[in-house]
C-alpha cells in the first residue's frame, strides 16, 4: 500500500509520527511524508534547513516533502498562529502540487494541536480521490478554550466551523483516548468514522533492570513545560516536601513557555537545593535516562479537556518499567490506577500531590519495582507498538477498500 503522511512535525522533530512511517515501511509499504521545516520545541529552524533549502530529503528511506513555515519563536499567540497558518499554506500551494504525479492508496494526517493539518489533506482527498485517515492527538476547538488560547467567541466559532469541515470530510478519525469520542462526535464526527488508536513507545523504551536506588529520592519530570502541565501545582507540592525535611529531588528536563517561570519562582521560593533543570534530550536516549529516577511525574491542570487526555509520556514509562506519580482528574488517571502502575492525586491539589511523592520516596525497592513491572505488564497489553502499527495498516486497508468499492 502506498501511504503519505500529512503532518506539520516530523523528523527531526521527536514525535510518535516519526515511529509510525519506519514502522508502515518496515511493514512492505512505500511511505511519503509532507511536512514543515523543523523548528519544535525552540521556536527556531533547525541548521541545515530553511526556506530556501532542503525541501526534500530522506528519513530511513522515505522521502521527506518540506514546504517553508514562519518559525514558532517563542510562542506568543500570534506567532503561533502564524506558524499554523503558514504551513497550511505552504502545503496547498506548495506540497500538494509535488505529490500531483504519485498517486496514494490513503494519506494519514498527525493531527497534533492544532488540527489544521488535515486542511491540506482533505483537498488532496478531494482532488484525488485519496481517503484520509486523521490521528488525533488534541482535541479541537475545546482544547483553545481550556488553555485560553483564544476568548474571542467570533474566533472560536470560527474555529468549531474549521474543525466541523475537517471531520466530516474524513474517511477515519482515529483517536488517541477513548475520551476523545463524545467531543468528536459533538464537532461532527460520526461513529462510523470513529476506531482507538492509541500512542505507543518506540523500541528504544525497554524496561529497566531494577528500580533506581540512589539518595536522595529522585523523581524526574520529563518533557514540555507549559500551562497545561500544572507547574503552580508541582511547585507547590516541592515546597511542603521540602518543608516535611523529606529527601527528594525534584529533576525538570525538558523546555516550554513556563521554564523560566518556574526556575525563578524555584529560587523565589528558596528551593533550589532539591529541583534542578536539564535540557530536553534525543528521545532515544530517554530509556536510559529513566533508569537513573525512581519515579517519573506526570501532571494535568485540573480543566476537563485536559483530563481527556492521554500524555504519550505515560506509554514511555510503562514500557520502561518505571513507576508514576500522576496528578489528574481523567484519562490519565484511569490507566494508572488500572495498570496499578503508581499513585495518582486530584489535579491541583498539591497536598495530596507531596504526600504521594512522600509515599513513593519511603516504599521498598522491591515494591517500587513491582509498580513498574505492572505497568509494563498492561502496556504489553494495550500499547504494544506493533501490535497498534498493525491495527493502523489495517485501518488503512479499510478505507482503501471502502473506497474503491
Amino acid at each position: 500500500m502506498k501511504v503519505i503522511i500529512i503532518t506539520q512535525y516530523f523528523y527531526p522533530e521527536a514525535f510518535r509520527v516519526n515511529d509510525l512511517a519506519k514502522g508502515l515501511k518496515d511493514r512492505g509499504h512505500t511511505v511519503a511524508v509532507l511536512t514543515g521545516q523543523p523548528n519544535y520545541p525552540s521556536g527556531k529552524v533547525y541548521p541545515g534547513y530553511g526556506w530556501l533549502r532542503s525541501w526534500h530529503d530522506d528519513f530511513h528511506g522515505i522521502p521527506v516533502y518540506r514546504v517553508p513555515v514562519i518559525a514558532r519563536g517563542r510562542a506568543g499567540r500570534v506567532r503561533l498562529s502564524l506558524n499554523y497558518l503558514s504551513f497550511v499554506f505552504s502545503a496547498l500551494l506548495l506540497g500538494l502540487p509535488r505529490l500531483r504525479r504519485q498517486q496514494f492508496d490513503c494519506c494519514l494526517v498527525f493531527a497534533t494541536s492544532p488540527v489544521t493539518a488535515a486542511i491540506p489533506a482533505n483537498f488532496y482527498r478531494k482532488f484525488t480521490g485519496c481517503p484520509v485517515a486523521i490521528w488525533i492527538q488534541d482535541l479541537w476547538p475545546d482544547v483553545v478554550t481550556s488553555v485560553s488560547m483564544v476568548r474571542s467567541r467570533k474566533v472560536l466559532g470560527l474555529i468549531g466551523h474549521m474543525v466541523t469541515w475537517i471531520y466530516r470530510h474524513a474517511d477515519l478519525l482515529l483517536i488517541q483516548s477513548e475520551s476523545f469520542r463524545e467531543s468528536v462526535l459533538k464537532w461532527g464526527g460520526t461513529e462510523s468514522q470513529i476506531r482507538y488508536l492509541p500512542n505507543w513507545a518506540e523500541d528504544f523504551y525497554v524496561p529497566r533492570t531494577q528500580a533506581a536506588s540512589a539518595s536522595p529520592f529522585r523523581i524526574l519530570f520529563a518533557g514540555n513545560l507549559g500551562r497545561a502541565q500544572a507547574l503552580d501545582t508541582i511547585l507547590k507540592a516541592i515546597v511542603i516536601t521540602h518543608q516535611h525535611g523529606a529527601s527528594i529531588e525534584w529533576h525538570f528536563m525538558g523546555d516550554g513557555v513556563l521554564k523560566s517561570w518556574l526556575q525563578e519562582q524555584v529560587e523565589q521560593q528558596g528551593i533550589s537545593q532539591c529541583v534542578k533543570f536539564f535540557p530536553r534530550q534525543n528521545e532515544t536516549q530517554m530509556s536510559e535516562t529513566f533508569a537513573q529516577y525512581s519515579v517519573l511525574l506526570a501532571t494535568l491542570a485540573k480543566d476537563p479537556v485536559l483530563s481527556l487526555v492521554l500524555p504519550s509520556k505515560i506509554q514511555s514509562a510503562m514500557a520502561c518499567a518505571m513507576p508514576i506519580l500522576g496528578s489528574d482528574n481523567g484519562e490519565m488517571a484511569r490507566v494508572i490506577e488500572e495498570a496499578v502502575c503508581g499513585l495518582i492525586s486530584p489535579a491541583g491539589d498539591a497536598e495530596h500531590l507531596a504526600r504521594h511523592a512522600i509515599q513513593l520516596s519511603q516504599m521498598s525497592p522491591a515494591r517500587l519495582q513491582q509498580l513498574g513491572s505492572s505497568g509494563r505488564a498492561y502496556y504489553q497489553k494495550h500499547f504494544e507498538r506493533n501490535m497498534l502499527i498493525q491495527n493502523t495498516c489495517a485501518f488503512f486497508q479499510e478505507i482503501s477498500e471502502r473506497r474503491s468499492s
